[in-house]
């Protein structure tokens, strides 16, 4: 079970940070011409240092919050604020380990904070395991993802990259909540930004591609049909696959040296060869109609044993 790691010492991160976060942020003044994210470095070291001392959640807590974001609205929206507060040290762990990417550790972090919030959303407490589990897989592969493209891209200036990101933010929660693209009043209104820096912008970030667009010679492709990738692996399926095998191996340790030997090879917790009756007689110099003997008793021992692991779902009927 992963355990969210505690940092010792938290760098300062920008203001660009605060707007992955459904949190409530310092106003900028009304006379000013500072845009509303722009908060001083007294404000994000406080923010961050409230954040890093936020108390680990049990796993009941974990549970009720997940079932309040489950429920939404108003009440779901503060349930996933708590759950990504109190998970924010274990992104800030995850991105120390890509600093020789090359890329900010501030934007390391602004990246997995976006795969925290989406394990917050995806995150299925029936299935058994902590969400510190779950939100690991989330936050590496998006983190993952910005060093493949960040890396490969032409480095801008940092206020210059600030803004892009706080506009495709502003795009894509638009196009979440409406279904359409986001036309310039809205964009302005949003980013606090004039019209002649949206529109400079909106033209520097590449037009979305539609996965649905023909490509090819008329012979029915299109992009999304080539760029599906079939192997690719759910986070969900990496952390469910885990989970399984090391309760596996608890629940195994119950049966005697016999069991043990009939279940793994029977099914390929070793190997992933999953082998028949027939081998595994000859393997242990037994009939098969005695190894189907001892499998079925072993199977009955598991499936009592089972519902205290939540693993009833992975045991044959």
């Amino acid at each position: 079970m992963i355990v969210s790691p505690t940092v010792p010492a938290v760098e300062a991160l920008p203001p660009a940070l605060s707007d992955s976060l459904p949190l409530p942020m310092p106003s900028a003044p009304a006379d000013t011409d500072t845009a509303p994210d722009a908060l001083t470095t007294a404000d994000t070291s406080a923010f961050l240092g409230r954040l890093t001392r936020t108390a680990l959640l049990s796993q009941d807590e974990e549970i009720a919050l997940s079932k309040r974001i489950r429920g939404g609205g108003a009440d779901g929206r503060r349930a996933q604020t708590r759950l990504v507060e109190a998970n924010i040290r274990l992104v800030v762990a995850v991105a120390k380990m890509y600093r020789q990417s090359g890329i900010a550790l501030e934007d390391l972090v602004q990246e997995g904070v976006i795969g925290l919030m989406t394990a917050t959303e995806r995150y299925d407490y029936r299935r058994g395991y902590r969400f510190s589990t779950y939100a690991t897989q989330w936050i590496r592969q998006s983190i993952g993802r910005a060093v493949d493209n960040k890396a490969k891209s032409i480095r801008l200036p940092a206020h210059v990259s600030e803004s892009l990101r706080k506009m495709e933010r502003i795009r894509a929660d638009y196009r979440r909540e409406t279904g359409d693209e986001a036309p310039l009043e809205v964009l302005v209104a949003r980013s606090g930004f004039s019209l002649r820096k949206v529109k400079l912008l909106t033209q520097t970030l590449a037009d979305p591609v539609s996965l649905d667009a023909p490509i090819g010679d008329g012979d029915g492709a299109t992009l999304g049909t080539v760029l599906d990738d079939k192997d690719a692996t759910d986070p969900a399926d990496v952390v469910a696959t885990a989970e399984m095998r090391t309760v596996i191996q608890t629940i195994l340790s119950h049966l005697d040296e016999r069991e043990r030997i009939v279940m793994r090879k029977r099914f390929g917790f070793d190997d992933d060869d999953a082998y028949v009756l027939q081998k595994i007689g000859d393997d242990m110099s037994l009939s098969r109609e005695r190894v189907r003997q001892i499998e079925a008793q072993a199977l009955r021992k598991l499936r009592t044993l089972a519902r205290q692991h939540r693993l009833r779902d992975y045991l044959p009927g």
